[in-house]
């Protein structure tokens, strides 16, 4: 039997309501990643004070070992990375049209 805690818990909010596969493979990829760290990982965790559910990242990552660390998924292709003026602008094309 195995009686070890598990540190890392995945909060996964309404990951399974919304059927995005390209986050719920993401999910999946960070759970796996840092199944040993002491923290957790949650989806869409909306009660950050954020105005709007558009500013709200798509996963929340707080680990002892990497402190607290937003990630935001796109769903438009990269296409190019323009610097101007010391300024970093992503120019994106939207992959469902």
């Amino acid at each position: 039997m195995n009686t070890e805690i598990k540190t890392f818990q995945f909060w996964p909010g309404s990951l399974e309501l919304e059927n995005k596969p390209t986050h719920l493979l993401i999910a999946k990829k960070i759970e796996e990643q840092l199944a040993s760290c002491h923290g957790y990982l949650a989806y869409h965790l909306t009660n950050l004070g954020r105005a709007n559910e558009d500013e709200v990242p798509s996963f929340i990552l707080a680990t002892r070992e990497h402190g607290v660390v937003t990630i935001d998924v796109l769903e438009e292709r990269l296409d190019k990375i323009v610097f101007r003026e010391d300024v970093e602008f992503w120019q994106l094309v939207d992959c469902n049209n």
